[in-house]
């Protein structure tokens, strides 16, 4: 082999060195930052581990805290009623309660959900002497429960409470939860009520109370608690609308006798009274002058109708409410409308 030959093949050897050393280089860096990666990598995650297990300890605390609270909870009567499932032959009815058992209807709806559904909303009782409970709240929902072949009840135990207190849970309760009452149980429980205040001797003021509570004005809770010096035929008559609380209300200042009279005339037949013929009656009897005859003549007597008179309005009576009707006769037809959607057929 030549010199010159020779020392092109040294050259070429000493490159292929050198290049194999610089890709050795190459992998060694390459390997020494994945491996700096890994170190700051492992070193995140073991932060983060301390971060998170930390963070645990934190949230175990909370939760401890809280399974503790929520136990003197449990444990507390004060903060919390007992609820426990009661057998239906032990729960009993609290004597001389206001409100009225459901209709055949109603009581049969009632019935079908339960059997859907379940008791969606606890009764509350409270223990007796004789191991039994009193029903404060839910003497519908129970006999509902014994139709639909129920056997226990989900109820809330009311302990440590004397008769006034347990009376006002029944009257509260139920006057919260239904809004379809007879005027005859509203009256009979603003009256339980009434005399509670007065019995512990409250000194705020009972009209206010109630009417904030049922939204109602103090003209209506006195019209309702009037309702209590109605005999039960008469109150019955309220119920079914026969009459209406303003008449049933003038009713009531009759005498009992009075009132039994007129009751044996018109429950029978159900006789609709008129406002005069009410009003008449309770003017008689203010000067002892309604008697039996009295009032036969008073309900014989036939009201002239259609006599009533022209009806006027101001200009500014009419503009208040009909300032963007266009004609008298618009005018006209609107209130005819509107007195045959609120009268109905009682004209």
């Amino acid at each position: 082999m030549s010199e010159q030959i020779q020392e092109l093949f040294k050259k070429a050897l000493e490159n292929r060195n050198k290049e194999e050393e610089i890709k050795e280089e190459k992998i060694a860096e390459e390997q020494e930052k994945v491996s700096e990666e890994e170190v700051h990598t492992k070193s995140n995650l073991q932060n983060k581990e301390q971060n998170v297990e930390e963070e645990l300890k934190e949230l175990s605390a909370i939760t401890s805290d809280s399974s503790e609270e929520d136990t003197n909870i449990l444990e507390d009567p004060k903060k919390k009623d007992k609820r426990i499932m009661i057998s239906i032959d032990k729960l009993e009815d609290y004597p001389e309660q206001p409100f009225k058992k459901y209709t055949d209807e109603k009581q049969k709806e009632m019935v079908e959900s339960i059997r859907i559904n379940g008791i969606i909303q606890d009764l509350i009782v409270r223990p007796l002497p004789n191991g039994k409970y009193q029903i404060l709240s839910g003497h519908n929902r129970r006999d509902c429960a014994r139709i639909a072949g129920l056997t226990e009840v989900p109820c809330k135990i009311k302990e440590n409470m004397d008769d006034d207190d347990a009376s006002l849970i029944l009257i509260d309760s139920n006057l919260i939860q239904r809004k379809d009452f007879y005027p005859s149980e509203i009256a009979k429980g603003l009256l339980m009520k009434k005399e509670i205040y007065k019995r512990r001797n409250v000194k705020s003021d009972f009209f206010e109370e109630i009417g904030k509570e049922q939204n109602m004005s103090r003209g209506n809770i006195q019209r309702y608690l009037r309702l209590n010096y109605l005999n039960y035929k008469l109150l019955d008559m309220v119920d079914s609308k026969e009459i209406n609380l303003k008449l049933g209300e003038e009713l009531s200042f009759l005498k009992e006798e009075e009132q039994d009279f007129l009751a044996s005339l018109i429950y029978p037949n159900i006789q609709k009274l008129t406002s005069n013929q009410v009003k008449r009656l309770k003017e008689e009897s203010a000067v002892d002058n309604l008697t039996e005859d009295k009032i036969i003549e008073i309900l014989e007597t036939k009201e002239e109708k259609n006599n009533i008179g022209e009806v006027t309005f101001s200009d500014e009576e009419i503009n208040k409410y009909f300032k963007n009707f266009g004609t008298t006769e618009e005018i006209k037809e609107f209130i005819i409308g509107m007195l045959e959607a609120y009268l109905g057929n009682k004209v």
